[in-house]
């Protein structure tokens, strides 16, 4: 009987039932050489990709098919940006690149979570923001710049502007200061 067999033979998951005209009692053997196996969950495989006119375009490394360790990747040949995986997962800080060469912004992981410090920088390299994250949602001191100095400084609890937000003026002295709570502004 074909439907006895069908429930015999283990299925990959996620794969439809075969039809009953599909079947082959006689081709067992050659239905397990094609299964796919998992990956070895110890195999390491170093990928350079390159792009069609020969320049690199990304640099990383996979263990058990999941990246693993640095990741890099360029454009026109020139680094763009760098991050650190572990078992695919971004972790570590995320690094970005101006065509220049310039960090222009970082950013710190936890399991695939935006968390704890970023900053922000023009191509030149001048720092325009540095803020804090925690579990993927603002949370602490958002500062802002403008020609190297402080143009304001606001925080955050759980995404949520609460708490001091100051706009200082051009000799560094507070202009306007505010407070908020749960994102709306008081008083």
């Amino acid at each position: 009987m074909a439907g006895q067999d069908d429930e015999a033979k283990p299925k990959k998951p996620g794969t439809p039932p075969p039809d009953e005209a599909d079947v082959d009692a006689t081709d067992d053997a050659d239905a397990v050489e094609e299964a796919e196996a998992p990956p070895d969950p110890n195999e390491i495989v170093q990928h350079v990709v390159k792009g069609d006119d020969g320049h690199l375009v990304q640099r990383f490394t996979t263990k058990g098919g999941d990246i693993d360790g640095e990741y890099l990747t360029y454009e026109e040949g020139k680094l763009s940006t760098r991050s650190f995986y572990t078992r695919g997962d971004l972790e570590g800080v995320f690094e970005v690149y101006s065509p220049e060469g310039k960090l222009t912004s970082s950013m710190s992981y936890i399991r695939g979570i935006l968390d704890g410090p970023a900053t922000i920088r023009d191509d030149a390299g001048e720092l325009l923001q540095k803020l804090e994250y925690k579990k993927g949602l603002l949370d602490g001191v958002v500062t802002v710049y403008d020609n190297g100095l402080v143009q304001s400084r606001t925080t955050y609890v759980k995404d949520k502007k609460t708490g001091p937000f100051i706009m200082y003026g051009p000799q560094g002295k507070p202009q306007i200061e505010s407070m908020y709570k749960n994102g709306e502004l008081e008083g």
